[in-house]
């Protein structure tokens, strides 16, 4: 879960930040907690009325975070933790489907450039405030 804003520079660029919440991941006694900064520029290939191609590219913070608590019974409790944060480089493409409402639903594929790197696909809607 998280949440995009868009800013427009020009007619076909604008700044999109963002901030991704990963929800938790529980295995046996360790649970692993991610989330993720974006600051992207978006450039605008097509702007037709109802549909928006566009690449972008930027940079991205990532944090991961490991928890764990062993119950190790009359020998007692072991608990230890560890983060760590990593910057990297953002690329893809979106597009968003002007609806003529408030409401533009979006969905965007993007390639970050980070130690393991990922591949992400995320989808939801924008918002005209």
């Amino acid at each position: 879960m998280g949440a995009n804003a868009e800013f427009g520079v020009l007619d076909n660029l604008s700044i999109s930040p963002s901030f991704i919440y990963y929800l938790p991941k529980e295995e046996s006694f360790i649970t692993v907690n991610w989330w993720e900064i974006n600051g992207n520029v978006n450039y605008y290939f097509i702007q037709d009325e109802d549909f928006h191609l566009y690449g972008l590219g930027g940079l991205n913070y990532t944090n991961v975070s490991v928890d764990a608590d062993l119950d190790l019974g009359e020998l007692g409790n072991y608990s230890s933790d560890a983060s760590d944060g990593r910057f990297g480089l953002n690329l893809g493409a979106g597009a968003n489907l002007d609806l003529g409402s408030n409401i533009m639903p979006f969905a965007e594929l993007k390639y970050v450039i980070i130690d393991g790197c990922q591949h992400e696909l995320s989808a939801g809607v924008k918002f005209n405030i």
